[in-house]
């Protein structure tokens, strides 16, 4: 006879990391042969029910008096197989469940509680994500977030996955960053990290910050609502890092300078999928401010999955309406642009600056609208431009009461567009719709 300590622990293992078990009951089911008298497995799958005249709750309340119960699992602990959970119920006062079963031995009627632990790596629990996050020995290592947290995280020269389950790390103190990466590979998954607020130019409140050549992936993740001091709300990269977004957020974010969405300086920066950077803010005064994205000295690759879906940059904006606020700056930059569409941002949509040296631009599948203050695109490179299949439309800045072709590409007054700089350009199949 199994003990119930074993029993609980083997149903457990089936359930959900973030779920433990409260309390249980142990059914030993068997099929039993008329002939011989012994028992025997069924030839096929066979439906089975369990009828209680109380439900396991209400005759375990004392046991689980000190987890609040969410829900009641059925689970088949197999002799020799794994642990399977058979049904599920969010009713904590059900006593009647059904299933098929294509063997037979021990089912598990056990009433299921949420883990206090915030996540785990492999087989031991931590109390706080950062204690997972320091205990991680190998690249291979998952940490499992299994609730919310609130934290400030500092992660040095670890190599890991997080899953994130859907859930978020939110600031724990105002004036610090939510998530500091230095150095490592780190692959953030499925979640959320907010609440960074800026106390001031010692007291940052960015969102992700990442340096020492980390190797940091964001996939299926948002970076809102951090309000960063200078540069980089959202996420802020330096020290030859490697960051690369995946169908995923940075939306809603301020920073006090530029970059409210992302700043990067000698970096490798990569978005793809269906990524979003909308809604940031970034209120700097000077030259040169991207509401947006602020890349300098580094390699920008945004590439969406095709025509419907496109990588985003929209609606990022400067409260102070400066004249070089943009949604996407790049400065001394390589810069590959696909499939992407830049929409209503700040004063211009994408602005170039690559003069002191000849780096190259690539877009294709790009599209601008409704960029009303200033220009869609302004270019001034010594490096070569290449501009395909893109669409320039509803961009109406508006001269002594008539729409200006300056809100296609900055400094031209005749229908083809002239850019400057010494480079080559290319301008090909394009539409241009004032």
């Amino acid at each position: 006879m199994r003990s119930a300590e074993p029993i609980s622990r083997q149903a457990e293992e089936a359930l959900e990391k973030q779920q433990t078990v409260s309390g249980i009951l142990a059914y030993d089911i068997s099929f039993i042969s008329k002939e011989s008298g012994e028992e025997v497995e069924p030839l096929e799958a066979v439906s089975v029910n369990i009828r209680m005249k109380k439900s396991v709750f209400s005759g375990q309340k004392e046991q689980s008096e000190e987890k609040e119960v969410t829900g009641v699992s059925v689970v088949h602990l197999p002799e020799d197989g794994k642990a399977e959970v058979v049904a599920a119920t969010e009713n904590i006062e059900e006593t009647n469940f059904e299933f098929e079963a294509e063997s037979f031995s021990i089912f598990v009627v056990a009433t299921v509680a949420e883990v206090e632990e915030a996540a785990i790596v492999g087989d031991e629990r931590f109390d706080t994500l950062q204690a997972a996050i320091d205990a991680v020995t190998g690249e291979d290592d998952v940490i499992y977030l299994l609730h919310d947290v609130t934290e400030n995280i500092i992660s040095k020269g670890k190599s890991y996955t997080l899953e994130m389950n859907e859930k978020k790390i939110t600031s724990a103190v105002s004036g610090k960053i939510v998530y500091t990466i230095e150095g490592g590979n780190v692959l953030i998954k499925d979640g959320t990290i907010q609440g960074g607020r800026n106390q001031g130019a010692r007291n940052d409140g960015k969102g992700i910050k990442i340096s020492g050549t980390a190797n940091v992936t964001l996939e299926n993740c948002c970076i809102t609502d951090n309000k960063g001091w200078w540069s980089g709300g959202g996420i802020y990269a330096d020290g030859n890092s490697i960051l690369t977004l995946i169908n995923s957020d940075v939306i809603d974010n301020y920073a006090s300078n530029s970059g409210g969405g992302i700043y990067a300086e000698g970096c490798e920066i990569t978005i793809q999928g269906s990524s979003r950077v909308s809604g940031n803010t970034a209120n700097g005064s000077g030259s040169n401010i991207s509401c947006g994205i602020d890349i300098r000295n580094s390699s920008l690759k945004i590439e969406g999955l095709d025509d419907n879906i496109k990588v985003e940059i929209c609606d990022n904006k400067n409260e102070l309406q400066t004249s070089t606020a943009n949604g996407v700056y790049l400065n001394k930059c390589e810069a590959e642009i696909k499939n992407a569409k830049f929409k209503n941002n700040g004063y211009c949509g994408l602005e170039i600056l690559n003069i002191d040296d000849k780096k190259s631009t690539f877009l294709e599948n790009v599209e601008f609208s409704e960029h009303r203050i200033g220009s869609a695109l302004y270019v001034s490179s010594n490096g070569k431009f290449t501009a395909k299949r893109c669409d320039f439309h509803d961009n109406n800045l508006e001269v002594n009461g008539k729409s200006n072709i300056n809100s296609v590409i900055v400094f031209t007054t005749t229908a083809v567009p002239k850019l400057l700089g010494t480079g080559e350009k290319i301008v090909d199949r394009c539409v241009f719709i004032c």
